[in-house]
């Protein structure tokens, strides 16, 4: 498949029914969003209220391993800790057998349990979009990818990263919030599939590569226009908000 057929595959995709979906992350003033291991700890009490403002409004909130073994984040309400209702947390990664601790916070309460969707770009010979695959009796554990016994019936397997939303919408999500990495929002951003864009832009300058920036893509992503509806001022940081209102490439809104 070239390039113009995945795009073309990936437009139909963002055309089938899916959930509202919104991208939040903080970045530097150059465009990065992680300041070493461990990830942004320099990010103020107003974008941690408004980063749980966010989750209160999510169904479910998407981030990759890689992003989860790094900051070993928090994923539920942090300030309604005993709120009925936590978004359910989407641990997004690539087909290894890379595992996953027992004591990552996800594991804990309050959060509810997670979903986990692995993408098959390592290993042709899975199922694609397959629920609980294989037999845990019968199955070695690098068929279930690290993931402790108890979750893996909430594994599903997917083709590619721009599924996401649409599988997310087949198992009842209709408000997804992204919080990271880099990598997925790149190809959510590229495909067309990202409808807000939250971002606290902070008064840092880290230089370093470009793989941190705030949409890393390994293509030039198509010319895409967001609107800004919201900017607001707090200390030093701004909040800013961005709908997507077209596709220049084609002038069609999505």
């Amino acid at each position: 498949m070239n390039h113009a057929q995945k795009r073309a595959r990936e437009r139909k995709l963002a055309r089938l029914a899916r959930p509202h979906v919104r991208l939040n992350m903080a970045m530097s003033l150059d465009g990065h969003i992680m300041a070493g291991k461990g990830g942004w700890q320099t990010t103020s009490s107003e974008d941690h209220r408004r980063m749980d403002k966010l989750r209160e409004w999510a169904d479910c909130v998407v981030i990759t391993r890689s992003t989860l073994l790094s900051d070993n984040p928090n994923l539920f309400i942090r300030r309604k800790p005993e709120s009925p209702r936590h978004p359910v947390p989407v641990i997004v990664f690539r087909d290894s057998n890379r595992g996953f601790s027992n004591d990552l916070r996800l594991f804990k309460k309050p959060h509810p349990e997670p979903l986990f969707c692995v993408t098959r770009y390592g290993n042709p010979q899975r199922g694609s979009d397959v629920t609980g695959y294989g037999n845990p009796q019968q199955s070695s554990s690098s068929d279930h990818y690290g993931i402790p016994q108890r979750y893996q019936k909430n594994l599903h397997f997917l083709n590619s990263l721009t599924e996401i939303p649409q599988k997310l919408h087949s198992l009842g999500f209709q408000k997804v919030l992204i919080e990271g990495g880099p990598t997925l929002g790149g190809a959510l951003i590229h495909a067309g599939l990202i409808d807000e864009l939250f971002i606290t832009l902070t008064p840092f300058i880290l230089g370093g590569d470009n793989k941190d920036r705030l949409v890393y893509a390994p293509l030039q992503v198509d010319a895409l226009k967001f609107r800004l509806i919201a900017a607001e001022r707090r200390k030093d940081e701004m909040f800013l908000r961005y709908i997507k209102i077209a596709n220049r490439s084609n002038g069609s809104k999505e």
